[in-house]
């Protein structure tokens, strides 16, 4: 508490600058998505689903899709796992694979719960405990990158470098929690 405060007043300025870009970058894309009739393109693309899924002939039971969904799903990420805990250097850009693959297995899975076995629960949770470090770091990444991208209109360089820099020390703490949690042997799917 007492360190976010104090980084909060340290970069009080630079928030507010940044949070007043948001929120009007939020508005514009509101209003162009609004334009866009988003609404319509996803009701034609929910009403050709529904086509194609009453068109089958072989109709597989529920459970046994949801079970195929998922193991696939695992597969995945347990292949972007091997790869990210063999390789000593792996970077941000093999943790974010396995983040995408990760949130893949996680949905799946609570999507399907009812229908699936008990044994998916404990999956559930450990996959929560690695994307919650995955998440930050990809938070962290994504805010450096902003940061760097519209320091001229934010102006404070002095606190803007040293936001940056903060952020690098908290991408590589988050980098390497979430590589030791995998490296250890966290069980990341079913």
């Amino acid at each position: 508490m007492f360190i976010s405060l104090t980084i909060n007043e340290k970069f009080k300025t630079l928030i507010e600058r940044v949070d007043r870009y948001r929120s009007d970058a939020l508005s514009f894309s509101n209003r162009t998505i609004a334009n866009a009739g988003v609404e319509r393109i996803v009701q034609h693309a929910m009403a050709a689903a529904e086509n194609q899924i009453c068109a089958q002939t072989v109709l597989t039971p529920l459970d046994e899709f949801a079970a195929r969904r998922a193991e696939q799903a695992s597969r995945m990420l347990k292949k972007r796992v091997r790869r990210v805990v063999s390789n000593r250097d792996a970077d941000y850009a093999a943790l974010h694979d396995v983040r995408i693959a990760g949130k893949r297995l996680r949905y799946s899975l609570e999507f399907f719960a009812p229908v699936l076995d008990d044994h998916y629960l404990a999956a559930i949770e450990q996959l929560a405990q690695v994307q919650e470090h995955l998440g930050h770091l990809n938070d962290l990444v994504t805010s450096e990158t902003l940061l760097r991208e519209y320091a001229f209109q934010l102006g404070e360089p002095h606190a803007l470098k040293k936001a940056v820099k903060y952020l690098g020390e908290q991408q590589q703490l988050h980098g390497r929690v979430a590589l030791e949690m995998l490296r250890t042997g966290c069980q990341v799917g079913p």
